[in-house]
This record gives structure tokens, C-alpha cells and sequence, in this order.
């Protein structure tokens, strides 16, 4: 049977004003949620890179076992970066940057307690140090003890 003239067909789909109404509510809730998104990155962002740094450290005392010869650990706070270097030939092991344009992190400010670590063969270094890892205004504290162990804090 067909439909009578007095009849309407079923409608199908959606008005205009249904659509631009439905945009402007989900527009509204991307707003009200972008400060906590944005927050959120930053924190994954530090735990990333002080998970990094960790792992660094760890690999800067199996570097100077293995090799059996001192490594000297450094902070560039001004570039941002760190460097693992053997201490009698200078050469680099590592040079991480924490806020290059290809770095994953975007650190606003990275800061050493100390001057340069040096890391001996024998699985000590000379001296307990702290590195600070800052975005926005989240901060994280990698520390290294003399013997080797590190933590995360903050």
C-alpha cells in the first residue's frame, strides 16, 4: 500500500538545526575538558622523561663496569640535556636533550644539586646528586645515591 497524500512519509536522518545543535554541545564539552587533557599529557610527559633519565643512570654505572673505566655524568641546564662521557677520553656515550624540537618531552627546566658525577668501575660514584625535571609547573627529582640506586620523586 502507498501512502496517502493526507500522510507524511517516515522522515529520515536529521534536521539542520539538530545537527548544528549536537555540534555545539559536543564543542562545549571539548572545551570544558581540554585544561585536564592538557594536564594530563604534561604529567605523562615528566614520568616519561624522569623514567628516562633513571634508566640512564642505571646504564652510566653498567657502562663504567663493563668498560672498567670511570664515566662522568653532567647537566646542561641551560640546553636542557645530559651527558654521559668517558672521563679519560671525553668521548660521548650518551647526549640526551629533554626539550629539543625531536625530543618526545618538552622539559621547561632541567637542573642538576650537583656539578659533574663521576661513576667509577667499582659501582660507586663520587658523590649522591639530584636531577630536577620540570614542565609547566609539575616537577619531578630523579636522585642518585653513591651506590648506584635511583629514585623517582615528586
Amino acid at each position: 500500500m502507498s501512502p496517502t497524500r493526507g500522510m507524511r512519509a517516515a522522515r529520515a536522518g536529521f534536521t539542520i538545526v539538530e545537527l548544528l545543535v549536537g555540534m555545539m554541545i559536543i564543542s562545549v564539552l571539548t572545551v570544558l575538558a581540554y585544561p585536564s587533557i592538557g594536564r594530563q599529557m604534561s604529567t605523562s610527559k615528566l614520568e616519561a622523561a624522569a623514567y628516562s633519565i633513571s634508566t640512564d643512570l642505571e646504564m652510566a654505572f653498567s657502562l663504567a663496569a663493563r668498560q672498567r673505566r670511570p664515566v662522568t655524568l653532567s647537566v646542561d641546564a641551560t640546553n636542557r640535556r645530559y651527558t654521559i662521557r668517558d672521563r679519560a677520553t671525553t668521548r660521548i656515550m650518551l647526549d640526551r636533550y629533554m626539550s629539543h624540537k625531536d625530543s618526545p618531552y618538552g622539559l621547561t627546566s632541567l637542573k642538576m644539586s650537583t656539578g659533574p658525577v663521576t661513576i667509577f668501575p667499582n659501582g660507586l660514584a663520587s658523590q649522591p646528586t639530584s636531577i630536577e625535571l620540570t614542565i609547566a609547573n609539575q616537577t619531578r627529582t630523579v636522585t642518585l645515591t653513591r651506590t648506584g640506586l635511583v629514585r623517582i620523586a615528586g
